[in-house]
């Protein structure tokens, strides 16, 4: 099984379609909709936000944010870091003042597991 014949199986996906411009012959993806403009600031922004947080490396998502946000308008990432002017629209943790793991904990409100998997 691949990402690709998931998402081409997947029910959810019936049917969408993104919008593209231009001409007959000439199209171009609309790089305003909101699969770049609704989903970079929400939820790449979150993954890349927590990961340096945990200082993992993410050299992908790193270059796939930097060209996002030149599409999309927005000042997220600057030298590598989440601390661009607009990192405040995002979910990023750093847009709401986080910049620890304690500071996450706190706010998630997360309590250990100490269970260990038990259900009883």
């Amino acid at each position: 099984s691949t990402l690709k014949g998931c998402m081409d199986t997947n029910k959810a996906y019936n049917g969408l379609t993104h919008p593209c411009t231009g001409e007959p012959g000439k199209f171009m993806p609309d790089l305003k909709y909101r699969y770049l403009s609704e989903d970079v600031p929400t939820g790449l922004c979150f993954a890349k936000g927590l990961a340096e947080i945990l200082n993992i490396p993410t050299p992908t998502i790193d270059k796939v944010l930097l060209w996002a946000q030149a599409q999309i308008g927005l000042e997220i990432m600057v030298d590598g870091k989440m601390k661009g002017k607009d990192i405040s629209k995002t979910r990023a943790p750093q847009g709401v003042g986080i910049t620890s793991f304690a500071d996450f904990v706190k706010l998630a409100d997360l309590k250990a597991d100490v269970s260990g998997g038990r259900t009883e």
